[in-house]
């Protein structure tokens, strides 16, 4: 499961942040349809903390993804800089929205088309609006 657009569907920015911090017991349902019962945390060892994030989204997927997942991975992302964990976006399945790229794997450097996705793209603003630097 990962993140969708509405309230009650995909994972909850909350359980995310809470996952960050290590606070969620091993086996927590993601699910926000299926009540988890398993309680939360109260303190947590190293063991249970997180030391980087990673987003992986699909590049022919980013024109369609929706304005409330957007919102969610801002979320997750102020979470995750004020907890000083490192980050990083890798973007998969470029060989396919790119024909160039589909030729050469090697021009994914240099495809505008790519770098439409990464720097145009929503997913660069809401990068930068919330580190204050961008990609």
């Amino acid at each position: 499961m990962g993140l969708e657009s509405g309230k009650a569907q995909g994972a909850q920015p909350e359980d995310i942040a809470k996952a960050l911090e290590g606070l969620l017991k091993e086996g927590h349902n993601f699910n926000p349809a299926v009540p988890d019962n398993n309680e939360d945390r109260s303190n947590t060892s190293p063991e249970d903390q997180t030391y980087c994030l990673v987003y992986v989204i699909a590049a022919d997927k980013v024109s369609m993804m929706n304005q409330d997942v957007f919102e969610k991975i801002k979320d997750i992302r102020q979470k995750a800089s004020t907890l000083e964990i490192p980050q990083a976006i890798i973007m998969t399945k470029v060989d396919e929205e790119c024909p160039l790229v589909r030729k050469d794997l090697r021009k994914v450097y240099t495809s505008k088309k790519i770098k439409e996705k990464v720097i145009i793209g929503p997913l660069c603003s809401l990068w930068c609006q919330s580190s204050g630097s961008c990609l």
